[in-house]
């Protein structure tokens, strides 16, 4: 079976992708976008809205590749053979993280919904803040990984001083 990493972002000012594309994959990490890609799984409640702008993204294991097994595998890898990705799980976690963050920041999104999966299976949704994203992958990455989840992050709320 194949493991995908695949969602969505929403944001508000039209951007550029081709720029972000080069970004992810100086990472080490490649990054397909097309908004014409289905979101298999996604329950409709959680499909892209029509407000704003939309881009719809595939993050695979290595520059021009869809599949995210490696990237997602549940044990270190041989350093030898992981090319560009790290070879210990916990660095892979969180150079996924590394991914959203940087997607969410070049875009200035107000939403990222993302899952990660075994053969685009989704057994829950976590809905959280874009500053907990990373605590809820880490988490459940541990227990399982790919944990098949969807998480939907929004941005959180930004006090301003009067």
């Amino acid at each position: 079976m194949s493991c995908f990493i695949y969602g969505y972002l929403e944001f508000l000012k039209e951007k550029d992708p081709v720029h972000v594309v080069g970004l992810v994959e100086a990472l080490g990490v490649g990054l397909i976008i097309d908004n014409n890609t289905k979101l298999i799984n996604f329950p409709s409640q959680h499909l892209p809205s029509n407000v704003g702008f939309k881009l719809v993204f595939t993050i695979g294991t290595e520059p021009g590749t869809n599949d995210s097994t490696f990237l997602t595998w549940s044990g270190d890898l041989d350093p030898s053979t992981c090319g560009l990705i790290p070879s210990k799980r916990r660095d892979r976690i969180q150079l996924i993280a590394d991914v959203f963050k940087l997607l969410v920041n070049y875009f200035e999104a107000e939403k990222i919904a993302v899952a990660i999966t075994d053969s685009c299976q989704i057994e829950r949704v976590t809905i959280c803040k874009f500053s907990t994203l990373n605590t809820y992958i880490a988490a459940d990455c541990e227990i399982s990984s790919p944990p098949d989840v969807l998480y939907v992050a929004t941005r959180d709320l930004q006090l301003v001083d009067r």
